[in-house]
């Protein structure tokens, strides 16, 4: 119990998320797509595929962490037959099948085949057992810090957390896609309610509906990129914020500020499918060229400001 001498000390509960009507949430994305440390270390894929899944799925660091590619006793593990994450023992210890995005399903792929691989760059074996092995191939992933903080540096964005991410995704990303259904929302996170809402929260939310909202995720996700172009006749540099706003002059029009498309993202960083064999620099070249007529019509969205 809390007496008044210890109650000054009690901590403030965690508020932190990345804002999306302030960038920040843009500038994460895009910085975590093209972030290269210093050193390139042999975990950097490993790391960097393990905090956008926390933003895909809003998992918990733990659930993560220990995620495995065959099921084993309690542990959270993937069915890649039918593209689920499978909790059958979460923290709140609510059996949870969560489906996956476009984008999660390529990444599990892409990892799952590259396991060999893995398994002889880190010397050892936990890459056949883990989804995220560790780098020194004995046990999982522990939490990939190092990698969050240079992207957040390389971002100019302050300290940000693994957990900080599972809120912005309920806080910040599924408010801007337009689910109000708080029972689909807290079903896809597995958040536990309780009392009348949770009595609602047990009856809504069917597989199909918690998978269209999986893929609502990653397509805003992927749209929320922003990047740079030089325009062919201007000469002047036109920037595509991946922001999507209301125009103040009438507060009814939209200013469109996305270049990216739904699957951009996933194109990128995993190639379209098992036949892309193009390199990252290659799949960015390629994606990061704009028809002159999209550079036109932003051009005039602008004009109308």
């Amino acid at each position: 119990y809390l007496t008044e001498a210890n109650a000054r000390y009690k901590s403030k509960p965690r508020t932190r998320k990345l804002s999306y009507d302030n960038g920040e949430l843009t500038n994460f994305i895009t910085t975590l797509v093209t972030f290269s440390p210093k050193q390139i270390k042999r975990t950097l894929n490993t790391s960097r595929d393990f905090i956008l899944l926390c933003l895909l799925t809003g998992l918990r660091k733990s659930e993560i962490c220990r995620l495995r590619w065959e099921p084993f006793n309690s542990e959270p593990y993937v069915d890649l037959d039918n593209f689920f994450i499978v909790l059958p023992d979460p923290k709140n210890h609510i059996p949870h099948k969560q489906p996956m995005a476009r984008i999660t399903q390529r990444m599990m792929e892409v990892r799952y085949n590259n396991r060999k691989f893995l398994e002889g760059e880190t010397k050892g074996q936990s890459a056949l057992t883990y989804v995220f092995p560790d780098r020194f191939g004995n046990t999982h992933i522990t939490n990939p810090v190092k990698t969050l903080g240079g992207i957040l540096s390389e971002a100019g964005l302050p300290h940000l957390s693994l957990h900080d991410l599972r809120r912005t995704l309920k806080d910040q990303i599924q408010s801007n896609i337009g689910q109000d259904d708080t029972a689909i929302s807290n079903r896809f996170t597995n958040h536990k309610l309780s009392g009348v809402t949770q009595r609602h929260y047990s009856q809504e939310g069917s597989p199909d509906e918690l998978r269209q909202h999986a893929q609502d995720i990653a397509d805003f996700i992927s749209r929320s990129m922003s990047i740079s172009f030089k325009n062919p006749h201007s000469k002047e540099w036109t920037e595509f914020n991946g922001l999507k706003r209301i125009n103040p002059r009438d507060n009814r029009t939209e200013i469109d500020g996305r270049f990216f498309q739904e699957d951009d993202l996933m194109i990128l960083l995993y190639g379209k499918n098992n036949k892309d064999k193009r390199s990252f620099d290659e799949r960015m070249e390629d994606t990061f060229v704009p028809p002159e007529e999209f550079l036109e019509k932003y051009e005039g969205q602008k004009d109308e400001l």
